[in-house]
């Protein structure tokens, strides 16, 4: 192989586009930025059907395996230990998504050689008979990688598993394209008119409809903050999932339905309006499942104060209690609620942590620092130091 221009390989089980969600998002915006520094980059991922197909986006192959099925969200797909002996043939480096079984099996069966760097994004929490079930495998894979990437201390020190590994561990935070979240003139007009529709103040949640995002306490903290608090707020729930009928019939149980607007999935040339809009953006999150939240640099990048739970996980690295927002119990909806009043009735406050929020992000959670990071540890590999 010509050792002169890194050549790397990303599998998971799914991308952005057209799968919508924060680690796809993720994977989008590393390999589109490591295409653009000068690494080759190719990805590999399952299809959600019964065909292999492939596209390109902004010069990244996409190529997608076919699949049999899921059961519990782990492809079912026969063909990928083939497809990755293949894709890997001219490769210096593979970059595994963590956690997918299916990718992680398939690196055991394939027999590679090649150095495999993994990002880490949190442990398997709720799928405790599966993960029984998947734990040798999980041990020979984390077992037979060089690196592992985490996106803050706090990964290392709340997982057994990454505690067990700390001498492989890297931080590499995650990032954020602050461009991508410009006020532009367009942005500032439809955020202008969300405002005008929604009513204020506003109070913003972006994310999959999960069981782990806390949402059922959200509604709740909406109904105390109005009852206990006197705050007539707004709250803007943007996604969808396997949750949405279930806090559909809360929000009506709980008398929200002038309160909570169900927005849907939204267009991503238009996310950013609906950030700009909001006056505090909340990540209810109750399990630790949530090792990051990536939507909360998103809205610090839009000068949002956000409101987070401790969960010992990422989260509250990502949010500095009492100044680029605040942290709270998880699965509290009296201290939610206190939370969004405090940050609601103070807008001054709300600006000030809000440019706190700014300043954090563009100096720890930037693409340019992640991707120099991942290049110096591809590098390293290549040249037999990892």
């Amino acid at each position: 192989m010509d050792a002169g221009k890194l050549r790397v390989l990303h599998v998971y089980k799914d991308f952005f586009p057209p799968v919508l969600g924060g680690i796809e998002r993720h994977l989008h915006d590393l390999t589109t930025g490591l295409q653009k520094a000068g690494v080759e980059t190719e990805v590999l991922v399952c299809s959600r059907n019964a065909s292999t197909d492939s596209y390109e986006v902004e010069g990244v192959r996409i190529v997608r395996v076919a699949q049999w099925g899921r059961i519990f969200s782990a492809p079912v797909s026969p063909a990928f230990p083939l497809w990755l002996r293949r894709l890997a043939r001219d490769k210096h480096v593979l970059h595994f998504h963590f956690p997918n079984p299916t990718a992680e099996i398939a690196l055991l069966l394939s027999g590679l050689r090649t150095p495999v760097v993994v990002s880490y994004h949190s442990d398997i929490v709720r799928q405790r008979l599966t993960g029984l079930l998947y734990y040798p495998w999980m041990k020979m894979f984390l077992r037979r990688v060089q690196k592992i990437a985490v996106a803050t201390p706090q990964h290392i020190t709340m997982s057994k598993r990454l505690s067990a590994l700390r001498e492989k561990c890297v931080i590499v935070p995650f990032s954020v394209d602050t461009e991508r979240f410009a006020l532009t003139p367009p942005i500032l007009q439809k955020s202008t008119q969300l405002r005008a529709i929604l009513g204020t103040p506003l109070v913003l949640y972006v994310g999959k409809f999960r069981y782990y995002k806390g949402l059922p306490i959200l509604l709740r903290a909406m109904r105390q903050l109005e009852d206990i608090h006197g705050l007539a707020a707004r709250l803007v729930l943007v996604g969808s999932g396997p949750e949405e009928l279930r806090l559909r019939s809360l929000a009506k149980d709980l008398q929200l339905e002038r309160s909570v607007h169900f927005a849907g999935d939204v267009p991503d040339d238009q996310l950013p309006a609906y950030y700009h809009a909001c006056d505090a953006f909340v990540l209810p999150s109750v399990q630790k499942a949530e090792a990051f939240g990536i939507v909360q640099l998103e809205a610090m990048a839009c000068r949002k104060p956000v409101i987070c739970t401790e969960l010992g996980t990422g989260t509250s690295f990502v949010t500095v209690n009492g100044e680029t927002g605040m942290v709270v119990p998880p699965g509290d909806a009296n201290a939610l609620a206190r939370a969004m009043n405090f940050l609601l009735q103070d807008k001054s406050l709300c600006e000030q942590y809000g440019e706190a929020a700014r300043k954090r992000v563009t100096e720890l959670f930037t693409k340019e620092v992640m991707i120099d990071r991942l290049i110096g540890i591809y590098r390293s590999l290549q040249n037999g130091k990892g």
